[in-house]
């Protein structure tokens, strides 16, 4: 076997597992992002509240909307651990740990 392809073996097999890892290292939940103004939030404007307040991690997998005029919005975001627990602690004033000691805590206390 040449040492290109073992190199590259190696770098893929790398590349797979630290894919696998991460993604155990994932979490989703869901937040009530309310608007500042009476309009409808668009994607973007929850997009840099949740990263700002949680962390560059999280992505927003799905935005259901009160109604046509604004009020909160239901907002499932999908992220780092870390990260989520970041923006959940800021969301309700909480302080849990950023792992998923903490985050089986605030599903055994939200849920």
């Amino acid at each position: 076997m040449s040492h290109q392809l073992l190199r590259s073996l190696i770098s893929e097999m790398v590349q797979t597992h630290l894919e696998e890892s991460d993604k155990k290292d994932h979490v989703s939940e869901y937040i009530d992002y309310m608007p500042h103004d009476e309009k409808r939030p668009s994607r973007k404007e929850i997009e840099n509240h949740v990263k700002k307040h949680g962390g560059d991690s999280i992505k927003i997998k799905n935005v259901k909307h009160d109604g046509p005029a604004g009020g909160a919005s239901e907002v499932k975001v999908h992220g780092h651990v870390k990260h989520v627990m970041k923006l959940l602690n800021h969301h309700h004033g909480d302080n849990y740990s950023h792992d998923h000691a903490g985050h089986k805590q605030y599903q055994k206390n939200y849920y």
